[in-house]
């Protein structure tokens, strides 16, 4: 059972959450909102604060899809320098202050491990903001079933028909033995009821 404290927290982290993305939304202008890309190809997202102030830096980050729900921090940019995270290679992932308050990322050749949803924190005036997620994923692959797949789907389907269609058959015929059993049976008891009158 959960503890007091957690069941007073829940709520309150539920409408922080909530109130991040209306405040995410109107504090931010992220070009593009959503990017479809391919293997190689260059990306450019841009991370815009619209509230007043100059901010003092801003963070970049990915949420990766799945089961962690933990973001992966990628870089820091200020106004002396960019610092990116452990492991990321300077040629692959770029960062610029383009504007006082809009921050670019860059990747300049898109890889499969790439995909995720990106977003920013901007630190201004004291006041941390979060963006919206910005989906950059490669396009889905719509190519229709080669024709092993098809018959994963579509012989379990027909046996299943099959066996349906045979028990159909089968009732209908022990239906038709039971009911002419039941009308000879009927049949012959009232022959004899009347040869048993007839003799009385």
């Amino acid at each position: 059972m959960a503890s007091p404290l957690t069941a007073l927290i829940l709520p309150l982290a539920l409408l922080l959450l909530d109130a991040a993305k209306v405040l995410g939304s109107l504090s931010f202008r992220m070009s593009p909102t959503q990017k479809e890309t391919r293997l190689g190809e260059k990306v450019e997202l841009q991370c815009e604060l619209l509230q007043s102030g100059m901010a003092s830096g801003c963070s970049w980050l990915r949420q990766i899809p799945g089961d962690d729900p933990r973001p992966t921090f990628l870089m820091y940019l200020s106004s002396q320098r960019v610092k990116l995270a452990e492991g990321l290679d300077p040629k692959h992932i770029s960062g610029a202050r383009v504007a006082s308050s809009k921050f670019q990322l860059t990747l300049s050749s898109f890889r499969q491990e790439d995909q995720g949803y990106y977003f920013c924190s901007v630190l201004s005036n004291s006041i941390l903001y979060f963006s919206n997620f910005v989906p950059v994923f490669l396009p889905v692959d719509t190519s229709r079933l080669d024709f092993a797949c098809d018959i994963y789907i579509w012989a379990p389907l027909v046996g299943t028909c099959a066996v349906l269609l045979l028990s159909l058959v089968i009732t209908g015929i022990c239906y038709r033995r039971n009911r002419r059993r039941v009308c000879k049976s009927d049949g012959g008891d009232l022959l004899q009821t009347e040869a048993m009158a007839a003799e009385s």
